[in-house]
């Protein structure tokens, strides 16, 4: 057990961290969808009021896909959600040049929901694939992989994928 001396040692040095490091900190829970949990264990429940939850930023898709655009549109459509909110990169050679930088730090973006697509994309730097480093990097918007036990856009998958994101507050 601390003594109190400790503790107002620790509060302070707590506090000096903590605003050194807090917009970076709500931004990693907020990739894994914990801010409602971290607000509630400090018991600032309250504050989420303040906050939108609406969101309006984009949803990428992206990796080779046989449905088509206006299917995809059709079931985005069946949930009330706003279609102009998505973005469609649905060739494997255009996800391969893809600008996934843009989608860094940004707010304008709320999901990448990502199908089959090549390993080796312009942007991946050190890591093994394209996924792994918007899965694993900072800054970047939460990933929902489409498929099972392998990438592929099927309207069941992406339907399935909407109605968790939905769920989960991330659209």
């Amino acid at each position: 057990m601390f003594s109190k001396k400790d503790l107002l040692n620790l509060a302070a040095l707590l506090k000096k961290e903590l605003n050194n490091e807090m917009f970076e900190m709500l931004f990693r829970l907020n990739k894994s969808n914990k801010v409602e949990e971290f607000l509630h264990l400090i018991k600032l429940d309250y504050l989420k009021q303040s906050l939108s939850l609406n969101k309006d930023g984009k949803i990428l898709i992206i990796g080779q896909s046989d449905v088509k655009v206006n299917q995809l549109l059709g079931i985005i459509k069946n949930y009330g959600l706003d279609k102009s909110r998505f973005e469609f990169v649905l060739e494997y050679a255009k996800a391969k040049t893809f600008n996934f930088r843009k989608l860094q730090y940004q707010d304008g973006y709320d999901l990448v929901m990502v199908g089959p697509m090549p390993h080796s994309c312009t942007d991946k730097d050190d890591y093994s694939s394209m996924i792994e480093r918007l899965k694993q990097d900072d800054g970047f918007p939460p990933v929902i992989e489409l498929g099972a036990k392998e990438l592929k856009i099927t309207k069941t998958n992406f339907k399935e994928k909407i109605e968790e994101a939905i769920l989960q507050h991330i659209i």
